[in-house]
Formats: structure tokens, C-alpha cells, sequence
């Protein structure tokens, strides 16, 4: 039997070559340059804005992707208890907050 880490290898490459290939042939379809000055300052910070939630995607898809590879549910197991966490409330609060504030400043600092 082959590990599992070569089985889901198999899997996704032949997929994420489809999604590249894609990707770079709509590059230039995604937003392009506008012919007054205020387009031509949006779309470079549009552009990063862009790259750093697809970067955000893969990670979090990576990772979901290898603990569920990592991880197997066995048979007749239970999920483990966890309620009410407040760390971990005020962490996944606070991030996408941040996340959000990071996009705003910059583009009210464009439109003005």
C-alpha cells in the first residue's frame, strides 16, 4: 500500500496544473488597467489585495487538506468536547479584523 502522502500527490497535481493554467491565461482578463489616473492607482493595490486572499485560501485549504490526511476519524469515535473557548473566540475575532483594517487603510489613503 502506498502512504498517503503519494496517493494525495497523485490526486491534486494533475488538478492544480488545470488550475494554474487557468489562472495564468485570465491574469490578464481579472482587472484590467484603466485609462484615467485613479484606475491606474486602484489596480495595483487591488491586485496585492487579491494575491494575499488567494495566499490565505491555500493555506488554510493546505492545512485543512493535511490534517484531515494526518488525522482519520476511526470508527465509532466521538468528537472531543470543546465549548465556549474564549481564546480561541477573541483570536478568530481579531484576525479578520485586522485583516480588514490592513485593506481599508490603504484604500482610504487612494481615494483621497
Amino acid at each position: 500500500m502506498q502512504p498517503k502522502s503519494k496517493i494525495l500527490f497523485r490526486l491534486l497535481s494533475p488538478a492544480l496544473m488545470l488550475v494554474s493554467a487557468h489562472a495564468n491565461a485570465a491574469w490578464g482578463k481579472y482587472m484590467p488597467f484603466g485609462i484615467n489616473d485613479f484606475s491606474l492607482e486602484a489596480h495595483s493595490p487591488q491586485m496585492v489585495v487579491t494575491i494575499i486572499c488567494a495566499l490565505i485560501g491555500v493555506v488554510v485549504y493546505a492545512v485543512l487538506i493535511w490534517s484531515l490526511v494526518k488525522y482519520p476519524r476511526p470508527n465509532g469515535s466521538n468528537a472531543a468536547p470543546f465549548h465556549q473557548n474564549t481564546a480561541i473566540e477573541i483570536i478568530w475575532s481579531i484576525i479578520p479584523i485586522l485583516i480588514l483594517v490592513a485593506i481599508v487603510i490603504p484604500s482610504i489613503y487612494g481615494i483621497t
